[in-house]
C-alpha cells in the first residue's frame, strides 16, 4: 500500500475562495484536547451511485470505517453512519436528516452534494461539514479534500500513449463535472504530449454517460468505441464504470491474450476488475493501470484531525503527485521502459517541468 509522505506535515491549506469570488480571510483553526464521545462522531452522504462503485464512494466510505474502528466507534447515530441516495433528488433530505441527527461531521462526496451541504451549513452553524472533490464558500463550519486527479491522468495518458497497438485511444466519462474533466484534460495532455514526442498520429475518442450509475450505458459506450478499433479506454464514470470492465472482459474472452483491449481504471485500485480468461484458457488481466486518489485515506486523516485538533474552518486540504494523494498503479504487464517514461514525467510535473 502507498502510504503519504508525512501528508499532514506536507499538507496545503489554502483559504478558499467565496463564490463572489472574493477572498476569504485566515482564521486560526479551533483546538481542544477535551472532546466528548459526541465530537467523533461521522456521517458519510452519498448519490445515487452507491458504495459499490468500486470507485470514488466506496474508498470514502473505507475512510470512515477506518477512522470508526480507530476510535471504537459502532455504526449508527452516536457513532457513524451511511447515507446514500436512492435518487438525487433524495440528496437534500438525507443532508437534513444526518444535519438533525447526531453526527458532529458531515462528509459529502461530489458535486452532486455541493449545494445541499452549503444549505445545510447555513442551517446549522454548530455542525461541521466536508465536500470532497467540491468547492465551497466562505463559511466557518465547511471544508473541502480535493485531489488534483489531472496530474494523475496526465501519467495514464502517457502509459496509454506508449501502450496502444491500433492508435487509437478513449475516455469516457460520467457526468461534465469539474472533476471528471479534469481527467479528461490531464489525460488527453498525457497522451498528445507523449504522440508528439514519438511523433505518433494518435486518435482520442471521448463520450460521457451523463450517469454515475448506469452501467449498461457505460458498456454501451465501450463497445462502440472497441468496435472502431479503440484498444484503451479511460473510464472516470464512477458505477457506470463497470459497464466498460464488461465490454473488455466480453471482447477478451473470445480472443488470445495477444488481442487485449485495455481499460484504464480510477479512483481505486480497479486491477481485480480485470481478471479474466483469455480464449485457451489463460489467466490474464486487462486493466492496464489505475489513475488512484486516497481518498480512504484523506477521510480517515481529516476525521482524525477534526477529533484531535479542530475543524479546519474553510480550507481546502489538498493532495497531488507530490505527496502521493494521486497515482498510477504500477502493473507488471507494462513493460519497464514504459513505466520508467510515467514515473520521469510524474518528478517533470512535481519540479514544476510539466504545467499541469
Amino acid at each position: 500500500m502507498i502510504k503519504f509522505k508525512n501528508i499532514f506535515a506536507k499538507i496545503t491549506l489554502t483559504a478558499l475562495a467565496c463564490l463572489s469570488l472574493s477572498a476569504c480571510s485566515s482564521k486560526k483553526s479551533p483546538t481542544s484536547s477535551n472532546f466528548s464521545l459526541s465530537q467523533k462522531t461521522v456521517a458519510l452522504i452519498t448519490d445515487n451511485s452507491g458504495i459499490d462503485d468500486n470507485s470514488f464512494n466506496e474508498s470514502a466510505w473505507q475512510g470512515i470505517k477506518q477512522y470508526a474502528h480507530t476510535h471504537n466507534l459502532n455504526q449508527g447515530s452516536s457513532g457513524y453512519d451511511l447515507l446514500s441516495a436512492d435518487s438525487n433528488d433524495e440528496i437534500p433530505t438525507l443532508v437534513d436528516k444526518a444535519s438533525d441527527s447526531s453526527f458532529n461531521t458531515i462528509f459529502g462526496v461530489g458535486s452532486n452534494l455541493q449545494k445541499p451541504i452549503l444549505k445545510a451549513a447555513k442551517n446549522y452553524p454548530n455542525k461541521n461539514y466536508v465536500l470532497i472533490n467540491s468547492s465551497a464558500p466562505c463559511l466557518k463550519n465547511t471544508a473541502t479534500i480535493n485531489f488534483n486527479t489531472k496530474q494523475g491522468a496526465y501519467l495514464a495518458g502517457v502509459v496509454a500513449a506508449e501502450m496502444t497497438k491500433t492508435k487509437k485511444i478513449g475516455f469516457i466519462g460520467g457526468l461534465h463535472t469539474r472533476s471528471v474533466t479534469q481527467f479528461e484534460k490531464g489525460f488527453k495532455e498525457g497522451i498528445k504530449n507523449t504522440a508528439k514526442k514519438y511523433h505518433k498520429n494518435i486518435q482520442i475518442l471521448t463520450q460521457y454517460t451523463n450517469t454515475f450509475s448506469n452501467a449498461t450505458k457505460g458498456q454501451e459506450i465501450a463497445e462502440n468505441m472497441y468496435n472502431k478499433k479503440v484498444d484503451i479506454i479511460f473510464h472516470a464514470a464512477g458505477k457506470a464504470g463497470k459497464g466498460v470492465f464488461k465490454a473488455a472482459r466480453q471482447i477478451n474472452q473470445a480472443n488470445p491474450v495477444s488481442q487485449k483491449v485495455w481499460v484504464i481504471g480510477v479512483d481505486r485500485n480497479q486491477s481485480d476488475l480485470g481478471k479474466y480468461q483469455a480464449k485457451g484458457g489463460q489467466e490474464a488481466n486487462f486493466t492496464l493501470t489505475s489513475v488512484v486518489s486516497r481518498i480512504d485515506v484523506a477521510v480517515n486523516d481529516l476525521a482524525s484531525q477534526i477529533y484531535k485538533q479542530g475543524f479546519p474552518n474553510k480550507k481546502t486540504i489538498k493532495y497531488d503527485l507530490s505527496n502521493d494523494g494521486v497515482y498510477i498503479v504500477h502493473n507488471p504487464d507494462i513493460p519497464t521502459r514504459i513505466w520508467i517514461a510515467s514515473q520521469k514525467a510524474k518528478q517533470e510535473i512535481i519540479d514544476h517541468k510539466i504545467k499541469i
